[in-house]
């Protein structure tokens, strides 16, 4: 069984001696084998479909539409699968729910996606495959938590399968910066799909030079590290989903933020201002952060595309409350 997130490097067990025969009709996919009755290649990182605006960062591969075909009913014999994938073409992950195995096999949203997986999926099972090995092995892939019921093989978001899939994809993202990458603020069109798969941002991110976008992608992975297993299942389990974290809260994140500020704020010195490439020159209020309230500092807000950004409440220029809270679009 493969399943694939996109076009990646991959690991393959020392065992296997022709890995592009194993792997086929998916070749080169971003794996690593398992071993289990039933031989898994997994992705080792999130879905592309799920990288968001950190696309561009991390090098997604264009993406090409291949055939996708349906396992027919008949292919299960006494509870056993018997097909193999054709060539070229992935297996509808919405029709694994209609074999009529002893349980049926029941998938999180997170994996079918809205209208197509983001995961592809290849099987070769010629010579059969029992359907609890098959269920097993299929969670393995996904990166899903595996539950049993009595009528159901359930196969759920699993938190901290996903947070290893985001460590390599921020990995990914700040090897990208370090080599000089760009992200677009503008949507990118798919010309095979016609789909936006990067919305326009209300305001433009300040992370423009190469220390700012660096010092983003730390606060993104130390905001990641903070959230429980339930809160990254409810912002990144479901798409479009926008979760605000009180500063309060997260005190550990303020000094972050301020490195970020810092690095898009110009330098000021005896009566000199000094910009540098990416730096947000006189656009942000003078002394920021001396302004921002001790007490309700403001609020962190991160999207399931893993744009970040936060809403500070600002002292008035001459004391007192600002009316609005202060955005800065980080990411």
């Amino acid at each position: 069984m493969v399943v694939s997130g996109g076009k990646l490097e991959y690991l393959v067990d020392s065992a296997i001696a022709d890995p592009d025969t194993f792997v086929d009709p998916i070749n080169r996919l971003g794996s690593i084998l398992t071993r289990s009755d039933m031989s898994v290649l997994r992705p080792t990182t999130l879905p592309e479909a799920y990288w968001g605006v950190l696309k561009t960062f991390a090098g997604a591969s264009k993406s090409e539409r291949g055939a996708e075909e349906v396992i027919p009913i008949a292919s299960v014999k006494s509870n056993r699968l018997f097909f193999s994938s054709s060539p070229k073409s992935t297996v509808s992950l919405a029709s694994i729910s209609l074999l009529p195995f002893e349980k049926r096999i029941q998938l999180a949203g997170y994996f079918q996606g809205a209208q197509n997986s983001p995961f592809k999926l290849a099987i070769s099972a010629p010579q059969g495959v029992d359907g609890f090995t098959f269920a097993q092995s299929l969670a393995t892939g996904l990166g899903g938590k595996f539950r049993v019921t009595e009528k159901v093989w359930s196969i759920d978001f699993d938190a901290n399968s996903w947070r290893r899939g985001f460590a390599s994809l921020v990995a990914k993202a700040q090897e990208g910066v370090r080599k000089g990458g760009t992200s677009s603020s503008q949507p990118q069109v798919e010309p095979t799909e016609g789909q936006v798969y990067e919305y326009r941002p209300q305001a433009p991110s300040l992370a423009q030079s190469k220390e700012s976008r660096e010092l983003a992608l730390t606060l993104l992975s130390q905001t990641i590290s903070q959230l429980s297993d339930n809160l990254v299942e409810q912002t990144f389990a479901y798409p479009n989903t926008t979760t605000r974290l009180n500063l309060n809260n997260y005190p550990s994140l303020k000094r972050s933020i301020g490195d970020f500020v810092r690095s898009v704020t110009p330098k000021s010195n005896s009566g000199a201002t000094v910009n540098r490439p990416g730096q947000a020159a006189g656009s942000l209020p003078p002394n920021l952060l001396n302004r921002i309230e001790a007490n309700r500092p403001g609020e962190l807000i991160i999207e399931s595309s893993f744009r970040l950004s936060v809403e500070l409440n600002l002292t008035g220029p001459t004391g007192g409350d600002s009316r609005e809270p202060y955005r800065l679009q980080i990411l």
